[in-house]
């Protein structure tokens, strides 16, 4: 839905005044005449200097907005609202900034203020206009349906995530590995298919669902073929500056065709708000994790940890977020095949994104997670500890508002002091995704 229900003319003449100067008495000609970018190119370069004057401020917000850039227009008109927060002009804009960032509730807030300060009748009639839009957005809003399909190839240096060492030692023995034991490459291709619901049954409570299809065939290894399919359920309930919500977690996975594993997760979560582009979160999960024809590998999983997310005004509308968790994943037999598997976890998450333009996003991410387990490994009689390192650079081009290109290049490094845990890992990917 478009968000210029009137006409920049009509939002100009409920303005604050006559503007003090001559640049912004230029900028306002420009985007009386419907010139945002060329208002937005005169005004930008003077934010250092003229930012905290609210009638710069409001201008500058509104050539922000009209050229596309409601994430960086809101941080004007937030300072356009400190220094002055009966401005109803600027809190209609701030609202119209809250609507095209998809974030509604905020833009019913704004606009409710502007009624609590009994406004002119003029500032009143638009308030009530773009009232009517909120109500129509908030319904549209109750129920959204979404869904996507992804196809694309690529290349794994290390599809069984495998060592490429070509024999194991031990005090007295050395034994050759085979080569289906050792690192093996292949190209392949994948194809990924879902879709999710949100359903809103109060302003504050809500439901939300989805399913994903994730395949791929290994063209020269197909024994590590894999199909997985997940679902989740979960329900969120928004408080004051946050929100709590719990999801319940399915999944199933097929290596080679054959059934391979079953995952039931439970987790909850607390979300707050930090300002207008920030979030910090602390977080729980369970997985109850049980493998068809590996049952000793069968394990119950606990992680709890803290995120952190900031969005940033400036150049390329940075993005960064990062976490830590820590944990454990106990075997359900106690037995000593199944021991060795048991490990205590910890690691950090940190990754961000830049957006190049309204088409072009980078996205990076990089993680580090020490595992130390329970028992001494029965092949060797070592207490394996292992520290791992993923890394994850891909580009988001999109072609038109539904298509998308997404290049992607990860790159995973175990270090263990058991060698046939040890090894690296490259892929390169290419998708094409379609969101409907």
């Amino acid at each position: 839905m478009r968000l210029k229900l009137l006409t920049l003319a009509t939002l100009l003449a409920t303005s604050t005044g006559v503007m003090a100067d001559e640049v912004l008495q230029q900028a306002e000609s420009l985007l009386a005449g419907q010139k945002a970018a060329d208002a937005v190119a005169l005004l930008a370069p003077l934010e250092d200097e003229r930012a905290g004057d609210p009638d710069y401020d409001y201008l500058l917000g509104q050539a922000l907005l009209e050229t596309g850039d409601p994430s960086n227009a809101v941080f004007a008109f937030e300072r356009c609202l400190t220094a002055q927060p009966e401005n109803g002009p600027c809190r209609v804009q701030m609202a119209r900034t809250h609507l095209a960032m998809g974030e509604t509730a905020n833009a019913r807030a704004e606009l409710e203020t502007i009624q609590a300060y009994n406004p002119p009748a003029q500032v009143q009639e638009l308030v009530s206009k773009f009232l009517g839009a909120v109500s129509v957005r908030e319904k549209q809003e109750k129920r959204q349906l979404r869904a996507y399909a992804q196809a694309g190839a690529g290349f794994d240096s290390n599809a069984n995530s495998a060592t490429d060492a070509s024999q194991f030692a031990i005090p007295g023995f050395v034994f050759p590995l085979n080569a289906q034991n050792r690192r093996l490459e292949s190209s392949f291709a994948g194809l990924q298919t879902g879709g999710s619901f949100i359903y809103r049954h109060t302003p504050k409570f809500n439901s939300s669902g989805d399913i994903g299809l994730n395949l791929r065939n290994y063209f020269d290894e197909s024994q590590f073929s894999y199909h997985m399919l997940d679902g989740n359920l979960g329900a969120n309930y928004l408080l004051s500056g946050g929100q709590i919500g719990t999801k319940l977690s399915l999944q199933k996975m097929w290596l080679d065709g054959s059934a391979y594993r079953d995952v039931v997760g439970l987790s909850g979560q607390y979300q707050r708000d930090i300002g207008l582009t920030g979030q910090f979160a602390c977080f729980l999960q369970t997985n109850r994790m049980r493998y068809d024809s590996q049952t000793s590998r069968d394990a119950d999983r606990l992680t709890g940890g803290v995120a952190w997310s900031q969005g940033f005004d400036g150049a390329y509308s940075p993005v960064v977020f990062a976490s830590a968790y820590t944990g454990n994943e106990k075997t359900t037999s106690h037995a000593a095949p199944s021991t060795q598997f048991a490990n205590d976890f910890s690691g950090l998450r940190a990754g961000g994104a830049l957006s190049f333009s309204n088409t072009l996003r980078m996205n990076s991410s990089i993680s580090y997670e020490s595992r130390n387990y329970d028992t001494p490994q029965l092949i060797n009689g070592i207490v394996r500890d292992d520290k791992q390192t993923d890394l994850s650079l891909g580009l988001a081009w999109r072609i038109k508002p539904t298509l998308t290109l997404q290049p992607v290049f990860t790159f995973t490094q175990n270090n263990s002091n058991t060698v046939i845990y040890d090894f690296d890992r490259h892929v390169i990917s290419l998708d094409l995704r379609y969101d409907l």
